[in-house]
């Protein structure tokens, strides 16, 4: 990563730049297509968790990632799901990533302490034919850190 970006800007990024989603068509924030290969992020909201005795605030941001994929027999099916675990332990081995928010004007350091992915899972079946492309769905859950002192 070679420029420090927001939480939501660092997680597309970190998506994006996945060997696992190669030839893809990138990473859209809150719709998909219907086309194989198309993946979209859809944020839920960051919740604050906790500060600390200095003013360090902890944040959660949860989101869902979806990826439309062929299903045409059960060994592709079966190929998706190991595509799925192996998407799953790549997010849950990154962690202390740089990032800066903005808060009511202000930019903050901060750090992504944890991503936690889980729940890869069939979706649905946009065209009621399972031999056709399917969305799969992976939940993941963003920790992190939002130092007290500003960026100057």
């Amino acid at each position: 990563m070679n420029e420090v970006k927001s939480v939501i800007d660092t997680i597309k990024m970190l998506l994006s730049d996945c060997n696992l989603l190669d030839g893809f068509n990138g990473i859209h924030v809150d719709y998909n297509e219907s086309n194989n290969d198309d993946a979209g992020i859809y944020f839920n909201g960051s919740t604050k968790i906790k500060e600390d005795l200095v003013g360090n605030e902890f944040y959660r941001l949860n989101c869902q990632l979806y990826t439309n994929k062929y299903s045409s027999v059960d060994t592709v099916r079966h190929d998706n799901a190991l595509w799925l675990m192996k998407l799953t332990y790549y997010l849950n081995g990154l962690k202390n990533i740089a990032i800066i928010e903005e808060k009511n004007g202000i930019e903050y350091d901060g750090i992504i302490t944890s991503i936690k992915a889980s729940n890869a899972m069939m979706f649905s079946i946009p065209t009621g034919d399972i031999n056709d492309v399917i969305q799969y769905q992976l939940q993941i859950s963003v920790e992190y850190k939002i130092f007290e002192k500003e960026v100057k």
